[in-house]
């Protein structure tokens, strides 16, 4: 059986909900895991973090216009914070989440547009101490609507990273692409294309079907992850590819950078999950 890494954020449910292609199985990794497992042999496709793919590049190409984008607000990649977003500078820390790369690349970026890259708040691993926090994924979307917003109480101001990026650029943002390994068999690949090619033509009645089972999954009501999904789409435009571009170019410009050895923008290991 061929590996897919498939990341259990209910944003994936409509690619869950089609099922596994012919002879492959889901592997289950959070989006930095999902990288290191392409990186490793231990997966051949994957929605990777948008973010990660100069790490994984050239070991992979892209498969079909397919991933995860968010149209303005993204409602599950949130800076919360005890000061508005344009104070966060070097007299302030964060605590981030370890399980996207590609999130904490975004938020660098954006911090750097308002208080410059030479003023970025301090990266702290004491979440208690922090004065913000990045929350990622069904974490976020708790945070907001669920079981955890009243932890988040002494952070009144939220930011979402797709709007802020939105408000500088007027595009929307590229969370994730499909990719293949490039040393993957023939057959998984013709299977892999076979099975997104359904996606896209089913797009609409699997976006539809994902809203009861994510609900109830996170306890939330269909009603929010109804308006969350409005938010998303799944099958990628010429904009979505252009905007995806801009990132890379902008992330590829901080390379090598002084001021960017203090933030953990490189790959590193989480803690395994399950669906």
């Amino acid at each position: 059986m061929y590996p897919i890494s498939m990341i259990p954020y209910c944003n994936m449910e409509p690619y869950r909900i089609l099922g596994e292609p012919q002879d492959c199985r889901f592997v289950w990794h959070t989006p930095r895991q999902s990288t290191h497992a392409l990186l490793e042999g231990q997966s051949l496709a994957a929605c990777v973090p948008t973010g990660a793919l100069p790490d994984l590049n050239p070991l992979v190409t892209p498969v079909r216009s397919l991933g995860i984008a968010a149209n303005r607000a993204v409602r599950s990649v949130l800076l919360f914070s005890d000061r508005p977003f344009v104070e966060m500078d070097e007299n302030t820390s964060i605590y981030l989440t370890n399980q996207s790369v590609s999130s904490v690349r975004l938020l660098f970026i954006l911090l750097g547009y308002n208080v410059g890259l030479g003023h970025l708040p301090r990266i702290t691993d004491q979440r208690e101490k922090a004065n913000g926090i990045l929350l990622i994924g069904d974490a976020a979307l708790r945070a907001v609507y669920g079981d955890a917003a009243e932890q988040h109480r002494s952070f009144p101001h939220v930011t979402d990273l797709a709007s802020a990026w939105y408000k500088e650029h007027g595009l929307p943002f590229v969370f994730a692409r499909w990719v293949v390994s490039r040393e993957a068999p023939v057959a998984f690949v013709e299977r892999l294309e076979q099975w997104l090619d359904r996606f896209e033509t089913q797009e609409a009645r699997l976006i539809a079907a994902s809203i009861p089972t994510s609900a109830k999954q996170l306890e939330l009501s269909e009603e929010q992850i109804e308006s969350y999904f409005s938010g998303l789409h799944w099958v990628l435009k010429a904009e979505d590819r252009a905007a995806q571009e801009l990132f890379l170019e902008q992330l590829n410009s901080l390379r090598g950078l002084s001021f960017a050895a203090s933030w953990p923008l490189e790959q590193e290991h989480d803690e395994a999950v399950s669906p």
